[in-house]
């Protein structure tokens, strides 16, 4: 009996192993598929953005000076968009939003969440965490307001969007803490798992397959 408690408990282990394994390679997958997606739109990367892969995440940083902030704390209104952070929205999230609610793509993508960063530079970790969330919450708002004579679009995204801000807690440069690479804002997409298009494929419409 002992034997045969000890054989299912090792193929118990065994499958589950395997379905782990099977579900961190389908998300591998889909943030791969994603990502190659929006690669094919060069003009999301002309300025300096930058794109990175964390687990099931696909992070798109925007630095500060493209989505720019007045450099204030929160209660001096450091976190409205100037209009030049206006202007690189407008010009930028038809395009991403085009990605993102591709049929394809749309259907891996479980949110799109917009995440605000700050240095240390202001009145405290409480108001900096303030500030980026009033950043990040701005960003969204901009963003809807672009797509709002485009219904599809705009249903879509707002489907999937949300907002929160993390202060000065997550530094891209923590050896400067007030250095302006940690003043950005994150579009973090996180894919779903399980899901690829029809035989398998991994690669985006119009890109070939590798």
């Amino acid at each position: 009996m002992t034997d045969l408690m000890t054989s299912l408990m090792v193929i118990f282990v065994l499958l589950l192993v395997t379905k782990l394994n099977n579900q961190a390679s389908s998300v591998e997958r889909a943030v791969d598929y994603v990502v190659k997606a929006m690669e094919a739109k060069p003009q999301l990367f002309r300025n300096g953005e930058q794109i990175k892969k964390e687990a099931d995440v696909i992070v798109l940083i925007v630095p500060d000076e493209l989505m720019s902030f007045p450099q204030a704390y929160a209660d001096q209104g450091g976190a409205k968009l100037t209009d030049a952070g206006k202007a690189y929205l407008n010009d930028r999230i038809p395009v991403l939003s085009s990605v993102i609610c591709d049929e394809k793509v749309r259907e891996k993508v479980e949110t799109v969440i917009v995440e605000g960063h700050s240095d240390t530079t202001g009145a405290g970790r409480q108001q900096n965490l303030e500030l980026s969330q009033q950043r990040s919450m701005a960003v969204v708002s901009q963003s809807l307001t672009v797509l709002q004579n485009n219904e599809t679009l705009a249903t879509c995204f707002l489907e999937l969007l949300s907002a929160t801000g993390r202060g000065d807690s997550h530094p891209l440069d923590p050896q400067n803490p007030n250095s302006p690479l940690n003043r950005r804002v994150e579009f973090r997409i996180r894919v779903k798992s399980g899901i690829l298009d029809e035989g398998g494929n991994t690669a985006p419409p119009g890109v070939p397959a590798r």
